[in-house]
């Protein structure tokens, strides 16, 4: 994948400041952009072949154009971001490398190293003789490392000794990752940070046991060469001992069957109630079964009554009272009136006749 990343400052960088005095000089205001874009086509495309910041000639002139590429690469190679490294065989130009101002882009041997620390990093068959041979402890200092920390000096890191070659647990030790670093900036760094022999009683933390337990088969064979004991076992004292052959084991005593039975009901049931027999009859009342009637007594009848829950009893009527119309005394018969009176007029049928005879006359 390719990767570029370029300095937040790199917009005032020295050789952009002399871009635009080279820019003022010649009365082209244009030319400060032009060339601030090339920069950035020819170092992506950099990035993308993993060619290390070398541009080729003819990659310049299909990226910037064929009447456009000398004036342009003249005035970067002018103001310092190109570098001209033809040879005679081709003709070359090279990125100016300034990480920190400018821009940085992974090279091709950066990439390789670390495509092969994240696959040694994941070979059971190396990390586990460097785990159980050096610990938690660091190979050029000594002090603890901790390997969850990602960040900080005394984070845990493998040093490859010999980058270049096949990674085998003998070049292949624990560092800090402060040592490590440091080991890539002195001049002399088996001199400064020269290689310690590993620890005599290696310490091997959470992460480790963590690490160890992905490949248990490899740590157990590898203890066993290395003639050390497997820190994935758990120690025998923890162990629980087994009973001792024909030693009887005390278990409780049987519960008689008769108090593991539950009651159903508060009263006992006869072996002949419908209920434990014939389907389809409901749960058993808590009450006691009514009392049959005397009819059924006088016929001989053997079937039971319902119980006194299922009963149906009517409910008792209740007479309506109504109040008094006007000087009535209370309990004397209401009077008919038009709402009473089942024709709707009032009066019985004696009188609505003696009333039409008088209309009539």
């Amino acid at each position: 994948m390719a990767w570029v990343k370029w300095s937040d400052t790199a917009n005032s960088h020295r050789c952009f400041m002399k871009l635009a005095e080279v820019a003022a000089e010649s009365g082209d205001a244009r030319l400060e952009t032009e060339v601030k874009g090339a920069v950035f086509s020819l170092a992506q495309w950099s990035a993308q072949t993993w060619s290390d910041y070398v541009i080729p000639w003819g990659v310049a002139i299909k990226i910037l154009g064929m009447g456009r590429a000398r004036p342009l690469v003249d005035v970067m190679v002018d103001v310092g971001l190109l570098i001209d490294c033809s040879t005679e065989e081709e003709k070359l130009y090279k990125l100016i490398e300034d990480e920190q101002g400018l821009f940085h882009i992974i090279k091709r041997s950066d990439k390789l190293m670390g495509a092969k620390r994240k696959r040694d990093r994941n070979r059971g068959a190396l990390v586990v003789p460097v785990l159980l041979r050096d610990g938690a402890a660091c190979r050029y200092t000594g002090e603890p490392v901790n390997f969850k920390s990602t960040n900080s000096d005394d984070g845990g890191t493998f040093d490859h000794r010999a980058p270049d070659e096949e990674t085998t647990p003998d070049n292949y030790v624990v560092a800090s990752r402060g040592a490590n670093i440091a080991r890539g900036e002195v001049p002399d760094p088996d001199r400064q940070l020269p290689l310690m022999d590993p620890p005599d009683s290696p310490v091997y933390d959470d992460w480790i046991l963590e690490k160890l337990a992905t490949w248990p088969s490899i740590t157990a064979r590898v203890a066993k060469q290395m003639g050390i004991p497997n820190p994935l076992e758990t120690p025998k004292s923890s162990v629980e001992a087994p009973a001792e052959p024909g030693t009887a084991r005390r278990t409780a005593p049987a519960e008689p069957a008769a108090s593991r039975r539950t009651a159903t009901t508060d009263h006992p049931t006869s072996p002949m109630d419908p209920s434990d027999s014939q389907p389809g009859w409901g749960p058993r009342s808590s009450a006691p079964p009514a009392r049959e009637s005397s009819a059924n007594k006088d016929k001989g009848d053997p079937a039971r009554s319902l119980p006194a829950s299922k009963a149906e009893t009517p409910a008792p009527s209740t007479p309506v009272l109504r109040a008094p119309a006007g000087n009535q005394p209370p309990g004397e018969p209401r009077p008919a009136t038009a709402e009473s009176s089942p024709s709707g007029r009032g009066g019985n049928k004696h009188s609505r006749r003696r009333r039409r005879s008088r209309r009539r006359r």
